[in-house]
């Protein structure tokens, strides 16, 4: 599937999106530092210039947990925003899937 993390956007409490928070450098920095393979840490690179990247299961599962690890101090209200447009990602691609198989 195909992700860009440089659509993650973060709100404030009253729904504002926060101007000029680039969190896809953020997540970017992280998967490069706790990346387990080299294809990794390639992506990483790709995540913290803005670009859409291609990642399979295992990978956006790799990268939840790294996100999701407290010691790369992603406060919670950041690893929402992300583990939500991680799921929209992968919603509209079963729908599409969904909408091509029925066609």
């Amino acid at each position: 599937m195909k992700y860009n993390f440089s659509r993650v956007k973060i709100t404030d409490i009253d729904g504002n999106v926060v101007p000029e928070v680039n969190l896809h450098k953020t997540i970017g920095n992280i998967v490069w530092r706790g990346a387990k393979t080299l294809d990794l840490v390639d992506t990483a690179i790709f995540i913290n210039r803005g670009e859409e990247v291609e990642l399979d299961k295992l990978e956006i599962a790799e990268i939840r947990s790294l996100i999701n690890d407290e010691k790369n101090g992603v406060f919670a209200y950041a690893r929402k925003a992300i583990f939500d447009y991680i799921d929209r990602v992968q919603e509209e691609h079963k729908n599409r899937n969904k909408k091509k198989s029925k066609g």
